[in-house]
């Protein structure tokens, strides 16, 4: 451990990472590997010709995909420190967003996968007794802001299958909505790659979670989740590709409701918490190289907060096809009526630590006013990046008996 330790600080374990040019923007951390392994590493093309051929949904053939509906498109969103939510935001000097440097020839990302820091990826579904089918009345409240540093918004989110128009990102958004429908799905997600590859990779997909809604069956578990996000990951990888781009993805943080089943999964970094009684609490586990570190013993929280490696990711959504997406499913998470669940970019967990978040949420039982807050207390920490938060909360529980 002291010499794995030693590696790692000495940075023989990090020699190649993804890093953007400006704003220590997440990027990709290959895990163990030696500056010696890279040089006896045979030379190959596979990793840049596998997703050629794969095909990207053609625009306009998914029928079920939900745009914001009239009555939740309001964008009349709170004032913050005197700034609106419009594009009057203050420019950067020089871009931000340039797109990462890219692998060497032949190097394949060497992502990791959640059971390897000992988060058991396959967690036991709860028991089903057959007798009750329950639906969960849900209200929930999408907010989302471009920041004082980034020139553009590659956040978006799914509001139970509203979102945001490629072309209304950088304008933010505020949308509610409130639901008793059997399934329901709520998602946050960080595009990353610089320039429109983020904007595009975030856009994708939330766009295929609002069709993929649709088609899940009574029944979805994580497999079947699990198997919409790998089709979601391959459809912003083709269509990066076509386009000849060849970084672009998005991290997601998602809570799904399906007849009073609950699943929260993530990829990436962003995040969902659980608010009960007073106490907020992480229900997700970052895809990143400090949470690795943390599992390890090496650092703290405390100390991730600040170390310089933590935008490094090792999971996201657009990876190449012969790396395996793998998303960390939380432990049964029952909610019950009350509880709220936060889902946010790292816009918001950067700026603000949890304990704040916490006692913003003790003080604003209306959700418009927390989530309202909670971007006030981001923007007033320095709204370095795009901020998205969503708030859903339980209302009641609707059980339905079948026994016969």
């Amino acid at each position: 451990m002291k010499k794995m330790i030693q590696r790692i600080r000495e940075g023989v374990m990090e020699p190649f990472v993804i890093r953007s040019k400006e704003c220590g923007r997440r990027s990709v951390w290959a895990s163990g590997m030696r500056p010696e392994d890279k040089e006896n590493m045979p030379e190959s093309t596979e990793a840049e010709t596998k997703g050629d051929t794969s095909e990207p949904t053609e625009p306009g053939t998914k029928g079920n995909t939900l745009e914001p509906t009239e009555a939740g498109t309001e964008r009349d969103m709170p004032e913050c420190s005197g700034t609106g939510f419009g594009k009057d935001m203050p420019e950067c000097s020089k871009s931000e967003r340039d797109a990462p440097e890219l692998f060497p020839v032949g190097f394949e990302e060497d992502t990791l996968d959640p059971m390897d820091t000992g988060l058991e990826e396959n967690t036991p579904e709860p028991a089903d007794t057959g007798l009750e089918e329950t639906n969960l009345h849900l209200q929930a409240v999408a907010v989302n802001h471009k920041g004082y540093v980034r020139r553009n918004n590659e956040d978006n989110f799914c509001l139970n299958g509203a979102y945001m128009k490629r072309e209304e990102m950088d304008d933010g958004a505020f949308l509610e909505a409130d639901s008793q429908e059997s399934v329901q799905l709520y998602a946050v997600c960080d595009g990353m790659g610089g320039a429109e590859c983020g904007e595009e990779a975030s856009h994708l997909a939330v766009k295929e979670l609002a069709a993929g809604k649709q088609l899940l069956s009574p029944m979805a578990d994580k497999d079947e989740l699990a198997s919409l996000l790998r089709r979601i990951s391959g459809e912003i990888y083709g269509t990066a590709r076509q386009r000849g781009v060849k970084k672009s993805g998005t991290t997601i943080a998602m809570l799904l409701v399906n007849h009073g089943r609950v699943l929260f999964a993530n990829v990436g970094d962003s995040r969902s918490y659980r608010f009960r009684e007073g106490r907020l609490s992480q229900v997700s586990v970052d895809h990143s190289k400090v949470q690795r570190m943390i599992s390890m013993g090496i650092l703290t929280s405390e100390q991730a907060r600040t170390d310089p490696d933590r935008h490094i990711i090792t999971q996201y959504l657009g990876m190449p096809p012969e790396i395996k997406v793998s998303p960390y499913f939380a432990a049964d998470r029952r909610l019950r009526e009350g509880d709220i669940c936060l889902l946010c970019s790292d816009g918001l967990t950067d700026m603000v630590e949890e304990s704040r978040m916490e006692k913003i949420l003790q003080k604003n039982e209306d959700l418009r006013e927390a989530a309202g807050t909670l971007l006030k207390e981001a923007l007033k920490n320095g709204g370095r990046d795009n901020i998205t938060i969503l708030l859903v909360r339980v209302l009641c529980k609707m059980q339905f008996d079948h026994s016969g």
